[in-house]
């Protein structure tokens, strides 16, 4: 007897086929729906009240689906407004067309969206996962965010370069996009994306098509990293010491391949060698292209210089404070130079740190004590290195 499945496959010319018992492999078609339906669906409702408010729901979706969600694979169209009904089958059929009378099938043709120009930028809002891995885009853009914000609903700013997402206002990470235009189109059917506002933060550093950074000759890119307990940032697979007074807080790194730069609350906090080579700067999780200008350099007209000899341990003295230049500058006569609030010191003309004052008191003592320094006190008082400048 044939049932009505088999009736519908055969007046529009389909054959069916079945698959053979315990055999999984030649279900993929439909276990990837299944996928889809939970993915899309059921991971985001409810327990339905009843079977009749279940049956309209998947109704709902079965309809959007058809008639509102693009596909990939049929170039960003959807079902209905490809579908075309197919012939009944007469000839030959064993199953003569019954002779009753019934309506017409209609179809709704809806047109494929169309692709939005390139660099047209969305907004939609996405809520985080219990496991904090935000799937945009399926095999094309996936996030992850800390699972502290499962459950929290933030708003996502997209183009084909960067990919912003913001809790009440606050930006929590900016990635690199991924997104093609059909990816933007298929976003705003998905989750009712929006045209995008002016960009929230600084753009994500550009990508060729393999994926690695395009960077110009001297280019340099910022990086915001937590400061650690212990006044240690991680930075490229290594630790770095900033600084105690910086632990706990939210610091700007700005790196050009030749100095780190630690900057706060719009202020420079600290300068030193710069440990990751230009070349890797683009491979840096989270760097993004500087924009706004580097703060003012410490050294001002009425700042005060002292020289210091680096000793082995690649340390010096400077106004009672200890500047570590590392042990590959041992034995140089650097020329330091302090004033409130930073300390800086160089070698020729070339800047090799910079470091916040600890004792922001007045200088008062331009001499030195230590050992084989009082020979050098019975010279000219213009000649008489300073201890605390």
């Amino acid at each position: 007897m044939e049932v009505l499945f088999e009736r519908i496959c055969r007046e529009n010319g389909i054959t069916q086929r079945l698959t053979k018992p315990r055999s999984p492999t030649t279900t993929g078609k439909i276990e990837r729906f299944h996928r889809t339906l939970r993915e899309e669906f059921l991971d985001h409702v409810a327990p339905f009240e009843s079977l009749a408010a279940a049956q309209e729901a998947i109704d709902g979706w079965v309809h959007a689906y058809n008639h509102q969600r693009p596909h990939q694979a049929l170039s960003m169209a959807t079902p209905v407004s490809l579908f075309r009904p197919h012939a009944a089958v007469r000839g030959g059929d064993r199953h003569p067309e019954p002779h009753v009378d019934e309506p017409e099938l209609s179809i709704e043709v809806v047109e494929p969206p169309v692709l939005p120009p390139q660099g047209t930028a969305i907004e939609f809002d996405v809520r985080v996962p219990p496991s904090g891995e935000i799937t945009l885009v399926t095999g094309r853009q996936r996030v992850g965010i800390h699972q502290a914000l499962s459950g929290r609903t933030l708003k996502v700013w997209a183009n084909h370069r960067s990919v912003h997402f913001l809790l009440d206002g606050h930006l929590v990470t900016t990635v690199p996009s991924r997104l093609r235009p059909e990816d933007i189109a298929y976003l705003t059917m998905r989750y009712g994306a929006r045209p995008a506002g002016p960009e929230p933060a600084p753009p994500a550093l550009p990508r060729a098509r393999s994926g690695t950074a395009i960077l110009a000759a001297g280019e340099s890119v910022e990086v915001d990293r937590k400061v650690h307990r212990d006044g240690i940032v991680c930075l490229a697979s290594g630790r770095y010491q900033v600084g105690f007074a910086l632990a706990g807080r939210t610091i700007t790194l700005r790196l050009d391949g030749h100095l780190m730069h630690a900057i706060a609350d719009n202020a420079l906090m600290g300068t030193w060698p710069c440990p990751v080579p230009a070349d890797r700067l683009g491979q840096i999780d989270g760097a993004r292209t500087a924009t706004s200008p580097l703060p003012p350099p410490p050294l001002s007209a009425g700042a005060i210089r002292a020289q210091r000899k680096v000793h082995a341990s690649g340390r010096f003295m400077i106004n009672g404070q200890f500047i570590k230049l590392g042990p590959r500058h041992a034995g140089r006569s650097s020329p330091s130079s302090s004033r409130t609030p930073t300390t800086g010191s160089w070698h020729g003309e070339d800047e090799l740190a910079v470091r916040p004052r600890k004792n922001l008191g007045p200088i008062t003592r331009l001499y030195v004590k230590g050992m084989g320094t009082q020979k050098d006190r019975q010279g000219s008082p213009d000649d008489k290195p300073s201890r605390k400048s």
